[in-house]
């Protein structure tokens, strides 16, 4: 006589988007592994495999790793927007209710972005652009204790900072401003805290039926943790989308 199977404990169910984001962080393990491989070659035409394996990297982070990241992050997060762009919003793209229905995840990088300029203006970013003093020590790589709350929200907010100040002149979009930060968290091994420090900050900004509100951060987080923890980390060119218009205009 067979037994029925042990009923699954609810914490072990895993949501879709958890096995996504789970997925994708594989994928991004073997890019790393494969670029660490080809770094600890050193015969000829060595340089080549380097380039092509980090070129790999690179693309599964920001085309694959921020968008599964995006789609949990900004899923039914609370806008507050006018009656004007609620319309025009609607004619772009379904909404629901006063949330945007992320089921394609088509803007789900671009909504994470606008989220963190929400966490740099609630918890005092703006103090870089507005007060000289500080937009001084921000420069010479100095503390600001009227800067976040802790050492993760102020590498956070001033890394909000630099990108937006490093990106919006050539107009890049805001889901490459997302991808930045990510590249950014995974290089300085701190990208679950800055995610943390955002939904705790902002937690009564999303919708009780959000993906964070119902599951909580533990499982989504946890997902990400290993990335921070290979030996010998992240080396991601942060700044893909401009540079090659920055190179253009330093060579004048």
């Amino acid at each position: 006589m067979t037994t029925a199977p042990k009923p699954l404990d609810p914490k072990e169910i895993k949501p879709k988007e958890i096995e996504d984001l789970n997925h994708t962080v594989n994928l991004v393990k073997l890019a790393y592994q494969r670029h660490a491989i080809a770094k600890s070659k050193t015969s000829r035409g060595s340089e080549g495999e380097q380039i092509t394996t980090m070129e790999r990297l690179v693309s599964v982070v920001r085309k694959q790793f921020s968008n599964s990241i995006a789609a949990i992050f900004a899923h039914h997060f609370n806008f507050e927007v006018s009656y004007l762009s609620s319309a025009l919003s609607t004619i772009t793209y379904p909404v629901y209710g006063c949330f945007r229905d992320n089921d394609s995840n088509a803007h789900a990088e671009e909504d994470s972005w606008k989220i963190l300029l929400k966490f740099f203006d609630v918890r005092g970013g703006n103090i870089m652009i507005k007060a000289p003093n500080s937009a001084l020590r921000h420069a010479f790589g100095m503390k600001d204790p009227l800067l976040g709350r802790n050492e993760h929200e102020r590498s956070l907010l001033e890394t909000i900072h630099r990108v937006k100040t490093s990106h919006e002149k050539f107009k890049a979009y805001n889901s490459s401003m997302f991808r930045a930060i990510i590249c950014h968290g995974l290089n300085d091994r701190c990208l679950t805290a800055w995610l943390y420090c955002v939904f705790k900050a902002l937690n009564e900004e999303y919708a009780a039926d959000s993906f964070l509100r119902q599951h909580g951060y533990d499982q989504f987080l946890s997902v990400l943790l290993p990335l921070e923890k290979l030996q010998n980390g992240f080396e991601l060119p942060a700044n893909l989308a401009i540079k090659n218009l920055d190179d253009i205009k330093d060579a004048y």
